[in-house]
């Protein structure tokens, strides 16, 4: 923005200047007050300008066209034809978060849960007496196992048990002094974190009775607690962390036709990218280039007058409906 002239005059300023005129985290509440919806319209029309050509004049013949030819414009006419080529696939937007260790995400719930104790104690005055949080013992067992060369599955056990009941210990803390000043003292985001904590801690402690690493919606990391893991199978990535996108390419135009933190099975949206892809232009696409994984869609054998070839990476070539998702034969 400071380096833009341009972007300046845009936004009404009267001269250039080296100044920030608002900080960056502003582009993001800038950016919230879009829907999806008004995003999604602004994206079509900067495609329909972007494939907007002036339209060149047919040469002149002297001579009369042909039948053929008029046959091939009556046949134009009454059934488009497709057009186009379809490139899909499924990629991960990652988030900038540190590789999640529940170890360590546990001991950041503990500072997080003494800072807020510390507020509440503070709220209290000098006359009553703090309660104990033992934060530099926790703190020794932490780094103890953290810094281990060879951290064991036994000594992990052993280390997160010690951090479950440190952060047990102050949810029972920030309970008894929440009844006697109030939790309407802390700040908004220490609020936020102190529920983020609770969840953290019930999910924790859950997979640590039941010795499993799996559990429904959770938490990587405490400052960004929507952000999820997502597992892809591979061998190079086997799990990032961010949102899963649902991508369609063509013609160099990109489109987010589906966007969500939680993990799905991106061979279901399939066929609904090809009936987008009809309600941009008119016409289906001539031909759907597409990994493996999205042979998964149920196909069975009948006939379909689609006339769309699907190329899913195998050597066979895949002909699915775009209506009902059945084989073309």
């Amino acid at each position: 923005m400071r380096e833009n002239p341009y972007l300046q005059y845009f936004c009404g300023m009267a001269e250039f200047t080296e100044e920030r005129p608002f900080p960056p985290s502003m582009y993001t509440y800038f950016r919230k007050r879009f829907p999806a919806e008004a995003l999604a319209r602004i994206n079509k029309r900067i495609l329909s300008l972007a494939r907007e050509t002036p339209k060149e004049k047919p040469p002149e013949d002297d001579g009369p066209p042909s039948v053929n030819e008029g046959e091939d414009d009556l046949n134009d006419s009454s059934e488009p034809k497709n057009q186009g080529k379809l490139l899909m696939d499924a990629t991960c937007a990652l988030a900038d978060i540190a590789y999640p260790k529940d170890l360590k995400l546990l001991n950041q719930t503990r500072e997080k849960s003494e800072a807020i104790i510390d507020v509440l104690h503070e709220a209290r005055g000098k006359a009553h007496k703090k309660p104990r949080t033992y934060r530099i013992k926790a703190r020794k067992k932490f780094l103890s196992a953290a810094k281990s060369m060879k951290l064991g599955g036994k000594k992990r056990r052993k280390a997160i048990k010690a951090q479950l009941g440190v952060v047990r210990r102050d949810l029972g803390h920030i309970e008894a002094l929440s009844h006697e000043v109030g939790l309407e003292i802390l700040a908004p985001r220490q609020y936020k974190d102190l529920q983020v904590i609770s969840e953290v801690y019930r999910q924790q402690q859950w997979m640590y009775d039941n010795k499993t690493k799996r559990v429904d919606d959770r938490i990587v990391s405490l400052s960004q607690p929507h952000v999820r893991p997502i597992r892809w199978g591979s061998a190079g990535k086997d799990t990032e962390f961010g949102a899963k996108l649902s991508l369609s390419l063509l013609e160099g135009f990109g489109f987010v036709d589906r966007s969500s933190w939680n993990n799905y099975n991106e061979s279901a949206d399939l066929i609904p990218q090809i009936k987008d892809y009809k309600k941009r232009f008119g016409v289906y696409s001539e031909s759907v280039y597409v990994d493996a994984t999205y042979r998964r869609t149920k196909t069975v054998t009948a006939p379909c007058p689609c006339r769309i070839l699907i190329c899913s990476g195998s050597p066979k070539y895949l002909a699915l409906c775009q209506i009902c998702g059945q084989r073309r034969t």
